[in-house]
């Protein structure tokens, strides 16, 4: 996933993105972000060396979903 600043003059010191799994689906193992929580909805924040985004920037992080069936196909995410 892409995290962007989409502010043209002014830096973000530190993102999150709240992750509303479907039903049936865990979360596996995540890299570039830390598990804030494991309730719904699933948060997850920055990491230590990529949380200051500067105007326009982006930093990425990526996680892998565990379960089966249609409910898998995409997790609902929101940027805060």
């Amino acid at each position: 996933m892409t995290v962007l600043n989409t502010s043209a003059s002014k830096a973000i010191s530190g993102w999150s993105v709240h992750v509303a799994l479907p039903s049936g689906t865990t979360l596996g193992t995540v890299w570039n972000a830390n598990l804030d929580s494991a309730g719904p909805p699933t948060t997850l924040r920055n990491a230590s060396y990529n949380g200051t985004l500067a105007p326009a920037a982006a930093t990425t992080f990526g996680m892998t979903l565990n379960g089966t069936g249609s409910g898998l196909a995409q997790p609902a995410c929101a940027v805060t």
